[in-house]
């Protein structure tokens, strides 16, 4: 009896846990800075009045900076990167693991593909160009006009090692930088 008192004390502080787990209360939803009424500039306030305020404001973003959402010709990279690439022939030639993007264009221009290999054991990478692929249905279909053998035979990438940051450049004031510093 004991044994059943003892047990039961312990499990029903279990199940009354959920009922304390509620949502907080919400609070009414604040109005966008960025999106808001045209107000008169004569009715706001003059910021040489209240110089603290301004230094600590926000920085204001034109709206070349700030996307709100996605186009139905974008892609999201997490869609294309994982997804296996099929031939015009129908059959598997690997999966998609990284994406090459040129710094200076800021464009997609290779995509590395894992071929061949046993549950991705012995699979090598190689890139395609990112203009050949057939992506459809939002990347839920990536087709490659290359056979798997062509894949198999292909060349593998080679990555370079990223760069550290130039170290920085010390300078004691004087016209001479190699002058001793005081």
């Amino acid at each position: 009896m004991q044994r059943l008192l003892l047990t039961t004390s312990l499990i029903v502080p279990l199940f009354a846990v959920p009922a304390f787990a509620q949502d907080a209360p919400t609070t009414p939803e604040q109005p966008d800075p960025m999106v808001g009424e045209q107000t008169d500039p004569l009715d706001s306030p003059d910021p040489a009045a209240e110089p603290d305020m301004a230094a600590d404001a926000e920085p204001e973003f034109t709206n070349d900076t700030i996307m709100q959402q996605q186009a139905s010709n974008e892609l999201r990279v997490d869609w294309i990167t994982g997804t296996t690439v099929r031939s015009l022939q129908d059959e598997t030639i690997g999966n998609i693991g990284d994406l090459i993007i040129d710094q200076e264009t800021n464009e997609i221009t290779a995509a590395i593909l894992s071929v061949g290999g046993f549950l991705g054991i012995g699979a090598k990478q190689i890139a395609v160009r990112f203009d050949e692929l057939q992506i459809d249905f939002d990347a839920r279909e990536i087709q490659l006009d290359m056979t798997r053998e062509a894949a198999d035979a292909a060349p593998e990438y080679v990555f370079r090692d990223r760069e550290d940051l130039p170290a920085p450049v010390v300078t004691n004031g004087a016209a001479d930088p190699m002058a001793p510093l005081d």
